[in-house]
């Protein structure tokens, strides 16, 4: 059951799936859920805990990696810069997101195999490049913001999403 109130100006930052922006009658355009051979269609995302990862890497301490090889492509994030990691990579097309399949593919990314703490894994959809037609109703009373104005794949700041469930790890 939606409440009804009045107010003199309203911002929608409720979401990709905004009721404000509906209800302004604003339609976001662009891309969505492209497919292609990287950061677009089923992403796989593997987190995981290893205190050895930054002694295997040679290169520098970091926050984000990125691999691209002829095996896989990915991309993994440091979340709390010492232990607690998520990597993500594509998921192929008829492949399942399985525990096998996701630490076959860390070790192709990363060139070897390595102990880990899985934590959990999960699929998303990359390949999004929306934004609202505009930013506010004719009257500018009604203003959008966030995902309700723009929708991108996320590549360093994870999404809103993923900052929820890692407050349950």
């Amino acid at each position: 059951r939606r409440e009804q109130f009045e107010c003199e100006y309203l911002v929608g930052a409720d979401g990709p799936r905004s009721f404000v922006r509906e209800s302004a009658g604003i339609e976001y355009q662009g891309w969505a859920g492209e497919e292609r051979d990287f950061m677009g269609g089923r992403m796989l995302a593997l987190y995981f805990r290893s205190r050895d990862w930054y002694d295997l890497v040679p290169a520098r301490r970091c926050w984000q990696y990125w691999a691209v090889n002829r095996e896989r492509r990915s991309f993994l994030c440091a979340i709390n810069g010492e232990s607690l990691f998520v990597y993500h990579t594509q998921l192929p097309r008829g492949e399942a997101p399985t525990e096998a399949f996701a630490r076959a593919s860390l070790a192709l990314s990363t060139g070897r195999e390595f102990p880990i703490e899985l934590i959990g894994t999960a699929t998303w959809t990359a390949g999004f490049t929306l934004v609202a037609e505009r930013y506010s109703d004719p009257h500018g009373r009604v203003c959008l913001a966030g995902d309700a104005a723009h929708l991108f794949t996320p590549t360093g700041g994870q999404g809103y999403n993923t900052a929820v469930d890692l407050l349950t790890l």
